[in-house]
Formats: structure tokens, C-alpha cells, sequence
């Protein structure tokens, strides 16, 4: 087993590391980053924000998780995957990528709500893990300005958007879901 210190960690040595104090493990090529428990704010943001995607998505055959859903964004069968994430909320619309509680490939949508703890290193290379593997749609929500940041990656094109808590922000990925963020801010 690697030690979590290395720089070369797997989904196999991932599987067996228990994270102190409610957080989680993550893992970009191969190196693990601990993430802290969600605070109560995180929560009430992720809690309305699932909410109103959970009732968009009944009676569809797509499927949202909140977090502790694993993305292993890299997949591989034998585990030797090096690129697993928990985002908060991860919108998956092809049925045969989730398997086991877990994605085993890349997700339509992500949304991760920053923590006082994130590093700029941290978020830019799983910015660009995403973007990499071909994630339609990544939101960065930031609860303490109230900020969402969203980037639609489109033909290897990023669109960046931005938004503040009196605005109304529309999913991409879909027609006609349209998020009114007071509404997960308050």
C-alpha cells in the first residue's frame, strides 16, 4: 500500500484511508489532499441546492449525488486509477458510468463549494483534471462572498461565468433549469 504522502497513490489505496475529523481524501495523479467536513452553511447550500436539482430530475433517468459520492474520473478496473474526487453535488446523465455508489468515468456536471481551506494549487489542477476528462459543466460556489463561479467547457472552449447571490444562473447542461441563488444562499 502507498503511504499517503506519495505522490502515487491508486483508487486501491484510496479505498482504505479514513480521513480525521468527518473529512475525506481526494485524490489528482496520484496525490492525496484532505478535505475538511462541510460546515453547516456548506451544507444548507448543498442541501437546497440537491433539493431543487432532485425535483427537476424525477421521472428522468439522470441521476444527482451529494457528497460522499465517489468520481473516479480516471477509471480503471483493475484500481489503478490515480484521479478520484467527492465533489458536493455531480450530475451523472449516462446510466452506465455509476456503479457501486461510485462514477467510474466522467460526470455530466460538478459543483463543489469552496472551503477556507482550498489551495489556488489544489483548485486550478482540478479545474484542469475536469476540464481534461471532458466534464460538460463545473460550478465553484463560494459561500463566504456568496459567489458562483460557472465554467462550461465546450468543444475544449471554457466559458466563464459569474454570479452573485441576486442573480439566477441556468445549468447548461440542461433546457430549461434556471437557479435562483438567493434561494441556496439564504
Amino acid at each position: 500500500m502507498a503511504n499517503i504522502t506519495d505522490k502515487n497513490n491508486t483508487f486501491a489505496d484510496f479505498k482504505k484511508w479514513d480521513a480525521p475529523d468527518g473529512g475525506h481524501y481526494e485524490l489528482i495523479n496520484g496525490e492525496a489532499f484532505l478535505k475538511p467536513k462541510s460546515s453547516e452553511y456548506q451544507l444548507s447550500i448543498i442541501n437546497k441546492l440537491y433539493s431543487q436539482l432532485s425535483k427537476f430530475l424525477e421521472g428522468k433517468s439522470i441521476k444527482a449525488f451529494t457528497s460522499p459520492f465517489t468520481v473516479r474520473l480516471s477509471y480503471k478496473a483493475d484500481e489503478t486509477d490515480d484521479i478520484v474526487f467527492q465533489p458536493d453535488i455531480t450530475i451523472i446523465c449516462d446510466t452506465k458510468i455509476w456503479a457501486a455508489g461510485s462514477c467510474h468515468g466522467v460526470p455530466d456536471f460538478v459543483c463543489e463549494i469552496i472551503s477556507p481551506t482550498d489551495t489556488a494549487v489544489e483548485f486550478e489542477r482540478k479545474f484542469q483534471a475536469y476540464h481534461k476528462a471532458g466534464v460538460r459543466e463545473y460550478w465553484v460556489i463560494n459561500p463566504g462572498y456568496k459567489t458562483l463561479n460557472v465554467y462550461n467547457f465546450w468543444d475544449d472552449i471554457i466559458f466563464p461565468m459569474y454570479y452573485g447571490v441576486s442573480n439566477t444562473a441556468k445549468i447548461g447542461i440542461f433546457e430549461d433549469l434556471d437557479i435562483k441563488l438567493d434561494t441556496i444562499f439564504n
